[in-house]
């Protein structure tokens, strides 16, 4: 055929489609346009999967959000794709050493193309092992744990036998109070002071007032009206005085009556001196009792009475020594007494060397100190708590000046001098100002002229030597109120920051810690004004905040475990996301006012989803209280169901919480709640906090009675087991299954690893 013919024909067939779209050629039949298939829009990735860090033997869960329509799903390992795996999210289980290294991808596909994944590379740890292990933190404070790592609960009077061992009355009543209590009923421990080794050798209960040894190993033990005997190998027995009667009465042993006993002295003849208030009483090696000095009363002006026997006359008698003469020198209030064995009473003239009078304020000496002893050249050291806390040396001349310790601060820090502290507190609200006499323990001297004190508020034993060096023998203080960063061993973790300068302090409560993990094995403490962060290498950072009154606010990082951010509510109850550098930026949507300061009252779901209990309108209700959801999306609804607590949410965006009953209850993402189950452990227990991994295995935590913690795992058949803590065991061991302090917050990480918080310390629990 010629071109020729080829265009003719070509432009036939333009003219008659041309005709047909105008109605004619045919007449006027339409013509329909030609199909063209939708477009379909290629799928884009919204969220990569994330690395993740995983002990051995765990499960690794890779996970990817993508946008389009129809999108399927290949996961690959390394390049070459994984037989089966063609859904959102792949898990690898029982991941091993050499899984480290892997690169997971995920292709994603729909009509429109494809799009693949950045790599996340999987890091295989060590297994952990079974029980408590070490994550971060310094812990210490209070516990009643022998060993050579053992702990006190509130050491309050010690004596050291004539063969080097000291004897230790601890308040074991005092693991009941968050802070010093008054003193109830003591356990007798002794400790090696050489190698710190503690034993509970009689867990009789004794409210112990003072002790003594005399040279032949009789241990002498003093409650407010009767003093007991127990002789080298023997058993305790009353010696003097009655268990119920109190009074002023001289007689053979149990026919005598005492007061206030507040101290005990024993001399090289085996005679017990007893400061009885404001009488000095003798018991005779026999029993009998007599009264040595006192009685006289005080003068107009309310002052004590120098003279002899009953001419003189005390305030209150809180420690007594004897010294290289036989004189015993005696702490009486604010005044420093010395009364001869012919019971001639005189006082002492103290100064602090800036001209400072006997018993003028903090200069020199203060009201109610248990400690006194004295050395062979002469020199009297006493304990001082008015302000600061202190070891004070008074020279033979009345000079007074510092042996260690620190006049305006407390802690418990080793060192010499003024560079070493005392009475630290575990409790960050307990006030340091006030004026306490037992902070401190009565002061012992050992056989090369150390002083020996039970540092009572830092549930520790210290050793001072002559020229100040303070040590740390036996016990384990908890951590100075400071936040420290840095390797996991030196890193500090307080509840609050506390400026003692300030006039009030910037919380009116104590809260809890609040804990979470995520997939690359980090862990993050929440300390309601700062959030820690603790790499899988242990070391702790602080993620700088970038608001101002910070310090007002509350954080929740129940969000981080999936990946999401943790959110900070400020003084105004309003609500702010805290991005990855710290910066925070406000959640548009909030209603004004609706957000509390509840360790658990925000959390967010694995969907994105953030969910709060509304407080509006606390002033009125007790509660329940409304829940309140806001999606991605921007829109606030309000769920079906109110809660107390919205606990700790899981992978499939259910919010689990438990009451003071143990009802488990899970908060549904149709924001129904239901009953799960009820959990228990020891009669009378109260359930801490609650924690789920992704198998539906619940992690409760508990302190459980008498008084010990513990954590508990409780399968989905019910099956329920201790993971972490020990009956009557308080104090953290690590180990299977270790012991607890007490718990401050429990979760689970997204490798699955259990966390607690306990003495001020993250640890993990392994299974």
């Amino acid at each position: 055929m010629s071109a020729q013919i080829r265009k003719s024909g070509a432009v036939a067939v333009a003219i008659a489609i041309l005709l047909s779209a105008c109605g004619g050629g045919g007449g006027n039949q339409a013509v329909t346009p030609p199909v063209t298939a939708p477009s379909v829009q290629a799928p884009a990735i919204t969220a990569q999967p994330a690395a993740q860090s995983v002990s051995a033997g765990g499960s690794a869960t890779f996970a990817v959000t993508a946008s389009g329509t129809d999108l399927t799903y290949q996961w690959q390992r390394d390049g070459k794709d994984i037989a089966g795996a063609t859904s959102a999210s792949y898990t690898l289980d029982n991941v091993q050493s050499a899984d480290t290294g892997a690169k997971f991808t995920v292709v994603v596909k729909n009509g429109g193309g494809s799009v693949t994944s950045g790599a996340a590379v999987l890091t295989v740890l060590p297994a952990a092992a079974r029980g408590l292990a070490f994550v971060a933190g310094t812990p210490g404070g209070p516990g009643n744990l022998d060993g050579v790592d053992g702990r006190f609960v509130l050491p309050v009077r010690s004596a050291l036998s004539p063969d080097g061992v000291l004897y230790v009355a601890d308040d074991a009543s005092a693991l009941s109070w968050d802070g010093s209590p008054p003193y109830g009923d003591t356990v007798l421990r002794i400790v090696n002071v050489a190698t710190g080794d503690i034993k509970t050798i009689n867990t009789e209960p004794l409210r112990t007032r003072g002790m003594a040894f005399d040279k032949a190993g009789n241990l002498y033990e003093a409650t407010w009206s009767a003093v007991y005997r127990t002789a080298p190998g023997g058993k305790r027995t009353l010696f003097a005085g009655s268990a119920s009667e109190r009074g002023h009465v001289d007689g053979a042993g149990i026919a005598a009556r005492f007061d206030g006993v507040g101290a005990l002295v024993a001399d090289a003849g085996g005679n017990v001196y007893v400061g009885d208030n404001n009488y000095l009483r003798k018991i005779a090696p026999d029993g009998g009792v007599t009264t040595v000095a006192g009685g006289a009363g005080l003068d107009a002006v309310g002052y004590h009475k120098d003279g002899t026997g009953a001419a003189a006359s005390f305030h209150n008698i809180t420690g007594l020594t004897i010294d290289a003469g036989g004189n015993i020198q005696a702490i009486d209030a604010m005044w420093l007494r010395v009364i001869t064995p012919a019971g001639v009473v005189s006082t002492r003239t103290v100064t602090d060397g800036t001209g400072t009078g006997t018993g003028a304020g903090a200069g020199a000496m203060t009201s109610g100190a248990l400690g006194i002893a004295a050395d062979k050249a002469g020199n009297v050291y006493v304990t001082d708590t008015y302000y600061g806390c202190r070891i004070r040396k008074v020279a033979p001349d009345g000079t007074m000046t510092d042996l260690a310790g620190q006049p305006f601060g407390r802690g418990g820090r080793d060192g010499k001098g003024a560079t070493a502290s005392f009475c630290g507190s575990v409790d960050p609200f307990y006030i340091t100002w006030q004026t306490r006499g037992d902070d401190l323990g009565n002061l012992v001297v050992d056989a090369a002229g150390n002083l020996v004190v039970a540092d009572s508020t830092a549930r520790t034993i210290r050793r001072v030597t002559p020229d100040g060096d303070v040590k740390t023998v036996a016990g384990r203080a908890g951590s100075t109120l400071v936040n420290v960063d840095g390797p996991a061993g030196s890193a500090q973790f307080v509840l609050n920051t506390i400026d003692y300068r300030q006039t009030s302090l910037p919380f009116a409560s104590r809260s809890n810690y609040a804990l979470a993990a995520d997939a690359l094995g980090n862990v993050y403490v929440g300390e309601n004004d700062r959030i820690r962060k603790i790499t899988p290498d242990g070391n702790v950072g602080t993620l700088p905040l970038q608001a101002p009154g910070t310090k007002d606010a509350r954080l929740y990082l129940g969000g981080l475990a999936f990946g999401g951010n943790a959110y900070l509510s400020d003084a105004v109850k309003s609500l702010n996301r805290v991005n990855a550098d710290g910066s925070l930026a406000p959640v548009a949507g909030v209603p004004a006012g609706s957000v509390g300061y509840g360790e658990h009252d925000v959390a967010v779901d694995a969907s994105g989803n953030l969910v709060w209990i509304d407080y509006r309108t606390a002033a009125t209700s007790p509660g329940p209280y409304p829940v309140l959801k806001l999606a991605p999306g921007g829109t606030v609804t309000t769920l079906p169901d109110t809660a107390r607590s919205l606990g700790t949410p899981d992978a499939d965006g259910n919010l689990w919480s438990v009451k003071p009953d143990g009802t488990v209850i899970r908060l549904g993402t149709d924001g129904k709640a239901a009953v799960v189950r009820t959990v228990t452990a020891t009669p009378g227990a109260v359930p801490l906090a609650i924690a789920r991994d992704r198998a539906g295995n619940l992690y409760v935590a508990w302190h459980e009675t008498p008084n010990w913690y513990s954590v508990h795992k409780i399968l989905p058949s019910g099956v329920d087991s201790v993971i972490a803590g020990t009956p009557n065991a308080y104090g953290v061991r690590l180990g299977a299954p270790g012991s607890l302090g007490g718990i401050d917050a429990l979760a689970v990480g997204a490798d699955d690893n259990v966390y607690v918080m306990s003495e001020n310390t993250v640890l993990r629990i392994g299974q």
